[in-house]
């Protein structure tokens, strides 16, 4: 195992340090039984625990997703005008993102299931929806909504049931939008 000199983390201070090496010892040999690669956010929160168990500490901010801390630090770092979160998970890429008021596209090639995507309550839900991350060089149309229908091309949402052709990603984006808005059950989608 190599030398750990200090840990840089912002809730570390000096009078900290000299845990680091009891603390990096204690990594390696427990670091396996907190992880659950099935539950990643389970995972984080076992490790900020312990974080919090060797420093006697807790930390003052969150800098994971989808706290706002962290998107607003990239955000600012990128200096950009018009950020655009992407990314494959509703609970972290899109809720961080709607956390701080801006567009999220989220990608169909990784955790988030289409099923998942229909049922994301309000927070949880993308501006975007791809394929994968090709999507952040497409147009993206938007789904027009009245009070009795969804559509996006040839694809509508109305009493009860999506019809059309064209586009699957389109009749997704349709559905999901449908199943939103109260015009249809998810069930159906």
């Amino acid at each position: 195992m190599p030398d750990l000199v200090h840990l840089e983390w912002p809730f570390f201070d000096a009078s900290h340090r000299r845990f680091a090496p009891a603390l990096a010892q204690w990594a390696a040999e427990k670091l396996s039984a907190l992880v659950n690669h099935a539950d990643v956010d389970q995972s984080c929160r076992a490790m900020v625990r312990a974080l919090e168990q060797a420093t006697g500490r807790r930390p003052t901010a969150v800098a994971g997703k989808p706290e706002a801390p962290l998107m607003r630090y990239a955000i600012e770092r990128a200096a950009s005008k018009h950020p655009l979160a992407v990314g494959d998970r509703l609970d972290t890429d899109i809720q961080g993102a709607n956390v701080v008021g801006i567009d999220s596209l989220l990608v169909l090639s990784g955790v988030t299931s289409v099923i998942e995507l229909m049922s994301a309550p309000h927070d949880l839900r993308p501006t975007y929806l791809s394929w994968d991350a090709s999507g952040i060089d497409q147009r993206h149309r938007g789904v027009a909504v009245d009070a009795r229908q969804a559509r996006l091309g040839e694809w509508v949402a109305a009493d009860g049931k999506l019809s059309g052709t064209g586009d699957v990603l389109d009749a997704i984006r349709v559905a999901a939008v449908g199943v939103w808005q109260g015009l249809l059950d998810g069930d159906q989608a």
